[in-house]
């Protein structure tokens, strides 16, 4: 709360100190406001301008162009320094500033437009600054450089500001990452050189992991398609009936030690879960006649076992639909036709399309048979 009241205590006094200057600004005469024009820009650009701290960060004054005892006496020191090195680039800012108002040469600009120029003279001011700093740094350590018996860098001025610089730098926080490479530089660059490594054979690492990865995706994606497709098949072969028949020494009638014949129980049927997917009527004809992609040939199952080899309602399902195109193949292979005429005329039939629209296109020919009969 009192932090609160003396903020705003202060602001009020800033406020009163800003309506004072305005008053006796608008108090001055015409001539005398127009000769500080300049100066009281001048002003104003020196007190918005970003200036390194201590820290190294840029600042700005907080209360603007407000003129305080302090503030003044450090634009005073800096001008006083900065105007006594290089004096010509204010001569040079002040025509580019006219330039701006589009004045030419004799009213005090340029007769064209120089960015070139301009850039020239904003690095000119900045380096005036760091060498002014850099130098009241390093007079400490080097002061018979032939630099500090010239102006400016000599005299009240000059020393009042080397102070504040060299207490600036004295006060300054230096990194642990600097203090470590300055005390051990060989593990400086050792720890360096290990985190490089260490950083790329993790990636390496990393992206061949993501190759073997996109491999085996790869694999399971082709093997799902297979399996999906048809091209794999599945089948399960064995017995499932009652357990073995007792030996021959326990068989009712037959005498132990006489030659007899082998008992076995018979082999149960075969039992095929799905047929593989065909693509054209030669491979649903070669699934009839001698057995397609690993599994045997329809005919010789039916023949042997009937129904019994497919159980399951998707291989009945499907084994209905392929028997209409092994229905027509046998029925034009009973008019006379060869195997291979019964085959390129349901082809031609087909039309490029595939195999289960053939299966439509056959019962759609059955049924409107059956009708013109009836």
């Amino acid at each position: 709360m009192a932090d609160d009241l003396y903020a705003a205590a202060d602001e009020r006094a800033r406020e009163a100190r800003r309506a004072g200057l305005q008053a006796k600004k608008d108090e001055q005469p015409a001539n005398t406001a127009r000769s500080y024009l300049a100066k009281q820009r001048e002003w104003k650009k020196w007190c918005y301008t970003p200036r390194p701290g201590p820290d190294g960060s840029l600042y700005t004054w907080p209360d603007g162009e407000l003129v305080t005892p302090d503030k003044l006496a450090a634009w005073l020191n800096e001008d006083i320094l900065l105007r006594r090195l290089w004096p010509w680039v204010e001569e040079w800012e002040a025509r580019f500033e006219a330039r701006a108002r589009r004045c030419r040469w004799a009213q005090g600009g340029l007769d064209e437009d120089d960015l070139a120029g301009d850039g020239f003279l904003k690095l000119m001011r900045r380096l005036r600054m760091v060498l002014l700093q850099d130098l009241a740094v390093l007079q400490p350590r080097f002061p018979s450089l032939p630099f500090f018996s010239y102006p400016p860098f000599h005299g009240p001025e000059w020393d009042e500001f080397a102070y504040a610089v060299q207490a600036g730098v004295a006060e300054a926080v230096v990194p642990q990452s600097l203090l470590v490479q300055r005390a051990m530089p060989e593990l400086h660059s050792l720890l360096e050189s290990t985190g490089k490594a260490i950083l790329h054979n993790s990636q390496q690492l990393t992206s061949q992991l993501a190759r073997q990865l996109e491999e085996g995706i790869r694999d399971v994606q082709s093997s799902l398609d297979a399996l999906l497709q048809g091209r794999t098949p599945i089948t399960f072969t064995g017995y499932f009936g009652p357990g073995p028949s007792p030996g021959p020494s326990q068989v009712p009638g037959l005498v132990p030690g006489l030659d007899q014949p082998s008992l076995q129980a018979p082999a149960g049927p075969p039992i095929i879960t799905g047929l593989p997917k065909a693509f054209t009527v030669q491979d649903v004809w070669k699934q009839w006649a001698e057995g397609f992609a690993g599994q045997p040939a329809i005919q010789g199952l039916e023949e042997r076992w009937g129904a019994r080899w497919r159980p399951g309602n998707a291989v009945k399902v499907q084994f209905c639909r392929r028997k209409v195109i092994w229905d027509a193949l046998l029925g034009r292979i009973a008019q006379g036709k060869s195997e291979e005429e019964a085959i390129a005329e349901l082809e031609v039939l087909r039309a490029g399309k595939s195999v289960n629209q053939l299966v439509d296109k056959l019962r759609q020919r059955r049924r409107r048979h059956r009708h013109s009969v009836e």
